[in-house]
């Protein structure tokens, strides 16, 4: 860790870890904790982001704290099982921390909290009723106040999709809806490339952002709140780039870091995000190029170091192969179990031995 984000967190426990900034979030129930209704999609499509491509090692140290990441599936659960892991979550994230309350896992429990707060409440007694309400309102606050301080860019909408849907579900917070909507439309600009491409380059990642921004904009739609115009373009821009990136079985390709499989959430995301869009043959801002002919299939990291911020997957002349269904030529991958050691691989990952490549080296990244 550097000085500066040293620093950082100095400032970030002064800031926020002392009573004082606690008892500015309150203690009382929300008016209400309005339905938001929309599509599930995203609850499915961060797993396979994170169990694909990029699962954060942060939250591998605070699976007691985050409730083992099950807030995820708090709107698929039936109302008992919600409850009894909602009050166990919440008990122990009432109050900031520093990786608990990070932006982008504040915001995505703060979105599945308000997605189940109806079957979280039905039949709850008194306590766990306040716990819930007062425990959504208390962190939906922060995650306002607080700048978005992420470890990887995709994540940031997490963090925006936290802060629509509250002030979106809470009177509370109704004021801040206009900046929210402003700033996801910045980050969506800024983070998906002109050809639809993820600046992380990574297949995975792109498709987590695509299903957080349908699901944003299904919400709205609910509402008839006008997008962000960043926010329709981006999933315009998007659909045909993860067309282009799927391999002959329907799943997407392993350059990037990402892993293969999931070809039904695929097919789901792109159903819901209504765009009819071909797979593109070249995305000259990402830096992939796809080739097809019959059943082959063959695609290519054509990309260069302008193409690639920090930390991104960079295999100059990496490629991929599939006839019909089956996958001829492929990289190394990620195996589906090793969560907890895809940030030590992940170096080894971006190494052009652990990928199909032309003789001549090349520097990997």
């Amino acid at each position: 860790m550097s000085s500066i984000e040293d620093m950082q967190g100095l400032a970030l426990r002064i800031l926020f870890g002392n009573p004082l900034y606690d008892a500015s979030l309150g203690d009382k129930l929300p008016v209400t904790v309005a339905s938001i209704g929309g599509s599930l999609l995203s609850v499915h499509a961060s797993q396979l982001a994170d169990n694909l491509a990029a699962f954060p090692s942060e939250l591998g140290a605070v699976t007691s704290l985050a409730g083992d990441l099950q807030f995820r599936a708090l709107p698929l659960m039936l109302a008992d099982a919600a409850r009894l892991t909602a009050r166990s979550m919440l008990s122990a994230n009432n109050r900031w921390s520093e990786t608990a309350w990070r932006a982008d896992i504040l915001g995505e429990r703060t979105a599945r909290l308000i997605a189940a707060h109806q079957t979280l409440v039905t039949g709850a007694d008194a306590l766990d009723a306040r716990l819930f309400g007062r425990t959504i309102l208390r962190g939906a606050r922060h995650l306002h106040r607080a700048p978005i301080i992420v470890p990887k860019p995709w994540r940031r909408f997490h963090a925006h999709r936290g802060r629509i849907f509250s002030a979106l579900a809470l009177r509370e917070l109704r004021g801040r809806l206009e900046r929210d909507l402003r700033a996801l439309g910045a980050d969506a600009d800024s983070q998906v490339l002109g050809d639809g491409g993820h600046v992380e380059r990574s297949p995975a990642k792109a498709l987590a952002v695509l299903a957080m921004l349908i699901e944003i904009r299904d919400v709205l739609a609910l509402r008839q709140i006008e997008p962000p115009a960043g926010l329709i373009s981006a999933i315009d821009r998007m659909a045909p780039f993860i067309r282009a990136l799927r391999m002959g079985d329907g799943g997407l390709t392993l350059l990037g870091g990402g892993r293969s499989g999931h070809e039904d959430l695929i097919d789901a995301v792109l159903d819901a995000s209504g765009s009819h869009g071909r797979a593109m043959a070249f995305a000259p801002h990402s830096g992939y190029c796809r080739l097809r002919s019959g059943q082959t299939t063959v695609l290519v990291d054509t990309g260069t170091p302008e193409h690639a911020v920090a930390e991104a997957h960079l295999s100059p002349l990496a490629f991929e192969l599939s006839i019909g269904k089956m996958r001829v030529v492929t990289g190394c991958g990620m195996a589906r179990a090793d969560l907890a050691g895809a940030d030590a691989w992940a170096p080894a990952l971006r190494r052009d031995i652990a990928r199909s490549s032309s003789p001549r080296p090349t520097r990997g990244r």
